[in-house]
């Protein structure tokens, strides 16, 4: 009270929640108030405004369920120079739902993708991802629910991904020069600062040349991950040149001589796995993917043979199915033509 200045008024706020909070008056503050507790990032932000309320203030919280249904979704990707179509992206049966309680306070959204196929349109049209049904199974489907949507914390209680059980993947230096040259130009200023920034900020002090504080990282609170089980084909052609020294010497001699990897139908399978069960993850999303690429490593690793019988890598394939019985694409022409 700024007009008794002995007598106070004591509040306890949760500042790792959105909150709305309503001080009534009493004989020992006759001042009421609304305290507003909003999240910037991680950061809270309280602000106290005294009023007089004719009744309660109660918060505000939705209750919805929102079903998205779309039947073929086909998205480009075009270059500058040329100006042309790089990638094609076909997205079928997608269906999506998310429903939110305002009672509980989660959040539960449920994603199906019928069909998934990749296409490099130039400068030669190729299948660089297709994902094969089986059993009518969906390409891909995930869900997961998010608890007290009001924390600061991004908590999920469940997250599951199932992936249908084959693909077929391409991987080859043309696909790796268009991949490379659309990021430049989809982001041409490079991150950080320009040296004429630098130098400026060097003769001032950091109050003057940093006015805001970088933004907080976003925490996540993970239990209970399942990842399905997947496996994929993989058709490479890699010019050995393009390898370290070194491995391009071994390869040279491997291959008898040919100057390119090529790997046809080599089968890369990864079981099904689940994370967090016993207790749960906090922290960002660098850590949580250093988690799962250290559990999927040995996975990866227990595929040599069949990357190996499906190569030129040993006495340039002469002996294995690369030369003798090579794999057959399931999909082997591009969605369409491009555009």
């Amino acid at each position: 009270d700024i007009e008794h200045s002995s007598r106070t008024r004591h509040h306890a706020i949760n500042l790792c929640h959105t909150q709305s909070i309503n001080i009534r008056p009493e004989d020992a503050f006759p001042i009421g108030a609304i305290v507003n507790v909003e999240l910037a990032g991680r950061v809270a932000v309280v602000t106290v405004v005294p009023m007089v309320l004719a009744g309660p203030c109660a918060d505000i919280a939705w209750t919805y369920q929102l079903d998205l249904r779309m039947p073929k979704v086909d998205l480009s990707l075009g270059g500058e120079k040329p100006s042309a179509e790089v990638f094609a992206l076909d997205l079928s049966d997608l269906h999506v739902v998310v429903a939110q309680d305002c009672k509980t306070g989660q959040r539960t959204t449920k994603c199906t993708l019928g069909k998934l196929q990749v296409d490099l349109q130039h400068p030669e049209p190729q299948v660089v991802f297709a994902c094969i049904r089986q059993d009518n199974r969906p390409a891909l489907e995930f869900e997961f629910v998010r608890k007290d949507l009001a924390a600061s914390d991004a908590i999920f209680d469940v997250l599951r991904v199932e992936f249908s059980e084959s693909a077929e993947a391409t991987v080859d230096e043309k696909l790796a020069k268009q991949v490379k040259k659309l990021s430049e130009q989809m982001a041409p200023i490079r991150l950080g600062l320009d040296l004429g920034a630098v130098y400026a900020r060097v003769g001032a002090g950091y109050q003057l040349a940093c006015h805001d504080p970088p933004l907080p990282s976003r925490k996540y609170v993970l239990s209970n991950l399942k990842v399905g089980k997947f496996w994929v084909r993989i058709w490479c052609s890699i010019g050995v040149n393009q390898l370290p020294d070194i491995i391009g010497v071994i390869m040279a001699l491997t291959t008898l001589g040919s100057s390119t990897l090529e790997i046809h139908g080599g089968r890369l399978k990864l079981e099904g796995q689940s994370f967090f069960t016993q207790g749960r993850f906090e922290g960002n999303l660098s850590t949580l993917a250093s988690v799962v690429t250290k559990r999927y490593r040995p996975l990866v690793q227990n595929s040599w043979k069949s990357l190996l019988t499906n190569s030129n890598v040993a006495f340039g394939g002469l002996l294995f199915k690369f030369t003798h019985n090579p794999h057959q694409r399931q999909v082997p022409k591009p969605m369409r033509r491009p555009r």
